[in-house]
Parts: C-alpha cells; sequence; structure tokens
C-alpha cells in the first residue's frame, strides 16, 4: 500500500477556496477569446502546501490571503525525517540497482539506465478509472531491500537527468544534485496534492502555492484577462517560475503592455511555488511522477520540466509572473545559500 496515503489535511474554518476557469478551445497557432461570465478566481480551489511547524509562514500567508480576499486550504507538507522518505530513498535505491544490475553505489560514471514510458497514460488521464494500480508499481516492483547497517553507511543517492541517466556520486558534487530527505520530502509533498486534484470535476482546476510566495496585487484582473486563451487541453500553468526562459515561444495573447502579464507555452520552468494544474493534467502528472524508474528520482520541479520539455505535459508560463518567491529565510528544502534568481512583481503585496 502506498505510504503517500493518510496525509493530514487541516484548513482554516471556511477556507474552501474557489478559484478557477474553463476556456474554449484555443490551438497554439489560432487562439480564440471568448468573455468570461465568472471570475477566474471564483472556480477553482487553491491549495497552500506548508510544514505545519513554520507558524511564521502560515502567519505570512494568511496576511496574503486576507488582503487578497481569497481563501484557501492549507495542505501539511510532510517533514524530511518522516519514516516514509526513508523508505522512498530505499525503495529508489533498490530500482537503480535492480534495472543497473550493480550495486549504484559503485558507479563511477555516469550511466543511461534501461527506461520506457508507459504508454496508455493519455488514455488513462482521460478516464474516469482509478489510478491506484498505476500508483502502487512504485511499492510492488521491485521490493526494497531491508534496512541494514551497510544501507545506512552508503554514499548518498544523486539526481537523476533526462528519463533514467544516474550521475556517479562525488563528495564535490553541489547539494542540489543529491536526492536528499528533504527533496523527497517536497516531491512527496506535491504528490499528495495533484492526487486531490486529480479527482476535482473536468469543469474545475485546483492551484498550488507555497508559503514563501507574494502576488500581484491585481492577480484576478490579470488572470481573467488571459485565461480563455488557453486550449481546452491545457495541464499546468505556471504562475510563476525561475531560471527559464519562458518568453521563448510566442504569446497566445495579444500584446498590450510590457507590464501585463502574457501566457506563453512553457519552455523549461524551474520552481514549484506557484502553479495551476487541471484535474485531467493531475492525473496525467500522477501517472507520470509514479512511475517507478522516474518517481522520486530528482527535485520536482526538475522532473516537471522535463516532462513538459519532452511534450509529455502540455504547460503554459505567465510573463511576467503573477506570484514569486519571496526569499525572506532560507529554504526548507536546500542548504544552500539563497538562489541569486530573482524576480519582482509589478504591484505585489509584500512589495515596499
Amino acid at each position: 500500500m502506498s505510504l503517500s496515503r493518510g496525509f493530514m489535511y487541516s484548513a482554516i474554518p471556511g477556507s474552501e477556496a474557489m478559484l478557477g476557469a474553463h476556456g474554449p478551445y484555443a490551438s497554439l497557432g489560432k487562439a480564440i477569446h471568448l468573455s468570461q461570465q465568472k471570475d477566474v478566481l471564483d472556480k477553482s480551489k487553491i491549495f497552500v502546501v506548508s510544514l505545519p511547524r513554520r507558524h511564521d509562514r502560515r502567519a505570512q500567508m494568511e496576511y496574503l490571503r486576507s488582503f487578497l480576499g481569497l481563501q484557501w486550504t492549507y495542505w501539511d507538507a510532510v517533514e524530511a525525517d518522516d519514516e516514509r522518505i526513508s523508505t522512498i530513498l530505499d525503495k529508489v535505491h533498490s530500482i537503480r540497482s535492480e534495472v543497473a544490475n550493480l550495486s549504484i553505489d559503485t558507479i563511477s560514471e555516469r550511466i543511461r539506465l534501461p527506461f520506457r514510458w508507459p504508454s496508455n497514460v493519455d488514455t488513462l488521464a482521460r478516464s474516469n478509472i482509478s489510478l491506484a494500480a498505476a500508483e502502487a508499481l512504485f511499492w510492488t516492483s521491485p521490493p526494497s531491500s531491508p534496512p541494514s547497517e551497510q544501507n545506512a553507511s552508503r554514499p548518498p543517492l544523486t539526481c537523476a537527468i533526462a528519463d533514467f541517466t544516474i550521475l556517479p556520486y562525488d563528495a564535490d558534487l553541489p547539494e542540489h544534485k543529491i536526492l536528499n530527505a528533504p527533496r523527497v520530502a517536497c516531491w512527496e509533498s506535491h504528490l499528495s496534492v495533484i492526487k486531490k486534484i486529480a479527482g476535482l470535476e473536468k469543469d474545475t482546476f485546483g492551484v498550488i502555492l507555497e508559503d514563501d510566495v507574494d502576488l500581484e496585487k491585481d492577480i484576478r484582473s490579470r488572470l481573467d484577462r488571459v485565461w480563455s486563451y488557453l486550449p481546452d487541453d491545457w495541464d499546468m500553468v505556471y504562475l510563476g517560475h525561475c531560471w527559464g526562459n519562458e518568453t521563448y515561444y510566442p504569446a497566445l495573447t495579444p500584446f498590450t503592455s510590457p507590464n501585463e502579464s502574457q501566457l506563453h507555452p512553457s519552455k523549461k520552468p524551474k520552481c514549484t511555488h506557484a502553479y495551476a494544474v487541471s484535474p485531467i493534467g493531475a492525473r496525467r502528472l500522477l501517472l507520470y511522477l509514479t512511475h517507478p524508474p522516474f518517481a522520486y528520482s530528482r527535485a520536482i520541479d526538475q522532473a516537471y520540466a522535463w516532462l513538459i520539455k519532452t511534450e509529455r505535459i502540455k504547460s503554459f508560463s505567465l510573463v511576467p509572473s503573477v506570484a514569486v518567491q519571496t526569499k525572506n529565510d532560507l529554504s526548507d528544502i536546500s542548504q544552500e545559500k539563497l538562489s541569486v534568481w530573482k524576480e519582482t512583481l509589478i504591484d505585489g503585496v509584500f512589495e515596499i
């Protein structure tokens, strides 16, 4: 049985947020704009992923919520020292060693392991079939080796790249290339919200925020202006991103002002501080993110970026962003110094 079940689910009374939209079909070559009768932010659900102990961040998010007149559900993130995280890391180690037919700890150079994506992802994503069996694959193939002193002393796992290419561990590897417990806990936390969104009605969608974001004061009107340009089969929309040129592809929306957010097909966005997911997109993500060789193989934003780059996920990015990371303190995931990537909003709630 998947250890990702049984998440604590806490919410502020009355904080079931309605935030969302549906758009007419619009091909990338010829977008069609139809007027919306309802505010985009009146139709779907927002989830704020937050560690329960981070009362400081929840207080900041409450100020943001109150200022913007939004409602949302706080979704308890998984702590890095949770027992399930060490179990997941053991499982990843077992899968890699099984596929490589050797101890993954002994590799001395980059190795590309055999890999094949399931062929029925799109069919399953669009169906009403339960995905429980697909989710269980990670836990049933192959079995984890029992905990031992040898397991405790083995070198750290490294983050995979591409589909299933593994780098050897080296003490000089930068921290962001190490598959550590906080990184896996972040994957598990986001995955649990995606499971929730996968169960929403198909005419709505979910929004996932992390607890260190700032939002544009006029986020409602910005989303209202662009949302109906989305094609019907969109999977993800990045409300904010980092480390990527998300203006690489032409905008779907007409240019009005450099300060107005435009909707672009995503290229390779990073970071997971603010993004929207459709229910079918959530089902598609769920199938990819639980596929045994790919599951928990790297930072989840790197996984998203790879799925987008390889055209398995249809994603779009808002530029300029309507959500940014505040970067007021150190990350709960990485022990490296704060990222040099810095983006500001046009008129954010926390902007001075």
